[in-house]
């Protein structure tokens, strides 16, 4: 390449060369006008009036050394290119130019004369995460009561899994909202932090959480006694699996968000002579499988037989006690997992 070619080529407005000069990070927090903390989530920018806060950073499973975006309430995501499009309401080439111009780099002299940069609106503040509290009836619920009932689990179980019958949620950030339970509302709680499940709304109602990502679901209540313990996809199975079994048991946040690396290898791995992992019997929770056994091939998988059609423990235990057979559920559960003992 001649020198006039390399200078070009070093000087063109592109992408790639205005990462050569401010990292990702950095653009972000200028537009946003502060400096959010990755894997928090934060009210939107891209969304006036956001009371659901579901906008994160988070480096790129794919591209290591990118910070994507991730506005979960509209499913957008991406780099930082696409979250000014977004942010600014502008093209790709309108974002390079304006960073260009709000960073003083000096990259395409040619395109400056006649680019107006875009008056930026007030920066938004940064909002602290949200912090989610319960108000739990003093009484647990009829509807509270029959939940459990049907999957026969007990208070004591409840209780050591810090279950409870939610009366009133509250998000609180520079607000504090309210919002009485309409329906059965049942909150766990890990350290002060609250994972609200409400098992007959809505699915994108269902489940809210302000758990940090180091946190793993059913960890505080493991006792180490046993020599294997069971990876399952949440709280509710892993209350199931204590209350019928005495089985230790440990979830990931989120069906999409697996159990941290260090979890994994430093407590799983170390504490019990086997790891069992037991996700979904449906697409998503076999993928999820799958990549655990990938990433953690000393994990022994179990899965349903082919002519079961429930997607997890409780289904099966639930569809079968309906039909008087909930005791052959509960035998057909435990040896599974114990012929491979």
């Amino acid at each position: 390449m001649d020198i006039l070619r390399e200078y070009v080529d070093e000087n063109l407005l592109s992408k790639t060369n205005i990462l050569k000069y401010v990292d990702d990070y950095s653009i972000y927090s200028f537009y946003i006008g502060s400096e959010l903390e990755l894997y928090t989530k934060y009210s939107s920018p891209l969304r006036i009036g956001d009371q659901d806060p579901s906008f994160s950073l988070y480096y790129s499973k794919y591209r290591p050394d990118k910070i994507w975006f991730k506005d979960g309430a509209t499913g957008v995501n991406g780099d930082v290119f696409k979250f000014l499009e977004k942010f600014l309401n502008v093209s790709t080439k309108t974002v390079l130019l304006q960073i260009n111009s709000d960073f003083g780099l000096g990259l395409n002299h040619e395109d400056m004369g006649v680019f107006q940069p875009h008056l930026i609106k007030s920066t938004p503040v940064r909002k602290e995460p949200t912090k989610i509290q319960i108000t739990s009836h003093t009484e647990e619920t009829d509807a509270f009561l029959e939940y459990w009932g049907l999957l026969e689990i007990g208070k004591e179980t409840r209780d050591k899994f810090y279950c409870k019958d939610v009366q009133v949620i509250h998000y609180i950030n520079e607000v504090h909202l309210t919002i009485d339970a309409k329906t059965l509302t049942i909150s766990y709680e890990i350290l002060g932090h609250y994972k609200i499940y409400q098992p007959y709304a809505e699915r994108k109602f269902k489940f809210r959480n302000n758990y940090l990502d180091i946190y793993v679901e059913g960890a505080l209540q493991l006792e180490f006694k046993s020599s294997f313990c069971v990876i399952t996809k949440s709280t509710k199975e892993c209350m199931f699996m204590w209350e019928h079994f005495c089985w230790e048991a440990v979830a990931g946040k989120s069906e999409t968000t697996p159990i941290n690396p260090f979890f994994m290898t430093n407590v799983l791995q170390k504490r019990y002579k086997k790891v069992f992992i037991w996700l979904d019997n449906d697409s998503a929770g076999k993928v999820a499988q799958a990549k655990y056994l990938e990433e953690y091939p000393w994990l022994i998988p179990i899965e349903f037989n082919d002519y079961i059609q429930e997607s997890d423990p409780t289904d099966l235990f639930l569809n079968a006690k309906a039909k008087g057979n909930g005791d052959i559920a509960l035998r057909y559960l435990k040896q599974l997992l114990e012929h491979k003992l």
